[in-house]
């Protein structure tokens, strides 16, 4: 208890929200609750992955 306490505090002094539960989560996001598990468990339906390569010091010169 005193651990969330002190993890509340300090939310707060950030300015930051306090999310205790999942209709904090999306009241706070602004985003239905569908949505969330949508985005949670279709996660490949939703999101692209790729690979930048890096830049090696020859194609910097």
């Amino acid at each position: 208890m005193k651990k969330d306490f002190i993890n509340t505090f300090i939310l707060k002094s950030l300015k930051l929200p306090v999310i205790n539960d999942f209709d904090a989560l999306t009241n706070t996001l602004g985003i239905s609750k569908k949505m969330i598990y949508l985005l949670s468990n279709h996660s490949n339906k939703y999101y692209k992955s790729f690979e930048i390569p890096k830049k090696t010091e020859q194609q910097g010169k």
